[in-house]
């Protein structure tokens, strides 16, 4: 894996910071939407594919994001035109873009996009989740299946179809043990255990006046609750988003629900220290121009929910309308809004909270096969959500995981190295990389 220096700052250097709001953020080089948005281990962004307004030639372009200075600088073209598809970081650091049958690795290093031999599933608007062990499920996208695919080499494992015909892709979680929950067509509610390719129902959402919702999103809290949240309903001609979110609890099946500021659907949503971002989106009523869309008050306002799982939210307005977009949680805990409108502009969310950064104070030596710990700083008191943790650039096993302290098992395959780096992600962010013996 290569040594990184993590791009740590509180501020935008050009424009000014007011916590709890939203500040300006710079601009893309493509008004992109559809596209994807990637954290990379130096605390960059890096943007690719997407549809434009005026050009299909933003699908084979990608570009860079740097928070420290709001400016975004082009890089290489990718090999596959994308929409629509699943980006997710691998584990030496590039990039993994993965939709419509194929699957290429990105270098934000070099600028260079490498086509992988891989048989990928043929899917659009796929839902990618990063399991416990380092495998990546991707769910949903116009399937009924679930494929559990190996990063290193491109092999999949096709689960069980889903209950239902069209489950929403959007309404996928990553539980804390690894299992996925699916909220499916007709409130139907699904676990799927990823060790033994298994599906349990689990019973019905909540919001039962709108069946086949899309657009809807579903996100994990540290608590360990789910909430889902809009979704547009089967109404065809006039389709009508669901003005409300639902908070799972997926041990008991037990949920609240509480109505949001707006009618949301495809909007983008993204953890921060002030609670859960749900921004844009629209109201739901189709078939319209999308200016019209962008018009609504949904496609500019957002709400925060808070990340203790009460039902509580506050509501805020954007500096942009957006549809499709994407939001991106920095290393600093802000939140960036980029894409899903005509001009390009970015916007970032300040928190009022703040989350300590992510550090490895120190690491032991070890021996391979054996147990590795890792001293570290960030990850929030009883949280649920497991962090990941990579030596010598492969996704390891974890053992034990606090708010000091991470136990993982390394790999056997580095048992002839004699030093190696070692790097943590937690909810996407990343730590410092440092090096550590094996004996």
């Amino acid at each position: 894996m290569r040594n990184v220096v993590l791009l740590l700052s509180l501020a935008i250097a050009t424009f000014p910071q007011v916590p709890g709001e939203f500040t300006p953020a710079g601009k893309l080089l493509f008004p992109r939407s559809g596209h994807t948005a990637t954290l990379l281990l130096d605390g960059r962004v890096f943007f690719a594919g997407g549809d434009c307004p005026d050009t299909s030639s933003c699908r084979s372009s990608s570009e860079i994001y740097n928070p420290l200075t709001s400016n975004s600088i082009a890089s290489g073209p990718l090999k596959v035109p994308r929409k629509d598809h699943s980006a997710i970081l691998h584990s030496d650091g590039r990039v993994l873009l993965i939709g419509d049958g194929t699957a290429e690795l990105f270098d934000a290093e070099t600028g260079r996009s490498t086509l992988l031999d891989w048989e990928v599933p043929k899917r659009t608007r796929a839902k990618a989740l990063r399991l416990a062990d380092g495998h990546i499920a991707l769910a949903c996208g116009n399937d009924r299946f679930a494929d559990i695919l190996n990063p290193e080499s491109g092999a999949t494992q096709r689960i069980a179809p889903l209950l239902g015909r069209y489950p929403a892709c959007e309404s996928a979680a990553l539980l804390p043990d690894s299992s996925i929950l699916f909220v499916s067509e007709n409130k139907a509610l699904m676990r799927l255990n990823p060790n033994d390719s298994s599906f349990q129902s689990i019973g019905s959402s909540y919001i039962d006046y709108w069946d086949n919702l899309m657009g809807r999103s579903a996100t994990t809290l540290p608590i360990g609750k789910v909430v889902v949240a809009g979704g547009v309903g089967d109404g065809y001609p006039t389709w009508s988003a669901a003005p409300l979110y639902e908070l799972l609890e997926p041990d008991s099946m037990t949920s609240e629900s509480k109505l949001l500021s707006a009618s949301r659907a495809y909007h983008a949503d993204c953890l921060s220290p002030d609670g859960l971002l749900l921004s844009g989106g629209t109201s739901g009523i189709f078939p319209i121009p999308m200016e019209t869309v962008l018009g609504t008050p949904s496609a500019r306002s957002a709400n925060l929910i808070q990340l203790d799982g009460s039902i509580s939210i506050r509501s805020l307005t954007m500096l942009r309308p957006r549809l499709r977009h994407t939001c991106t949680l920095l290393n600093d805990g802000s939140v960036l809004l980029a894409g899903g409108e005509s001009s390009g502009e970015m916007e970032r969310y300040v928190p009022i909270n703040h989350w300590p950064e992510l550090h490895i104070a120190a690491a032991l030596p070890v021996a391979a096969g054996k147990a590795l710990e890792l001293y570290v700083t960030g990850p929030l008191p009883d949280s649920k959500i497991m962090p990941h943790v990579w030596v010598g650039g492969r996704p390891t096993t974890l053992l034990y995981s606090s708010p000091n302290q991470i136990n993982v098992l390394v790999p056997e395959a580095l048992l002839d190295s004699a030093e190696t780096s070692v790097v943590f992600r937690y909810m996407e962010r990343g730590s410092n990389t440092v090096s550590v013996r094996l004996q």
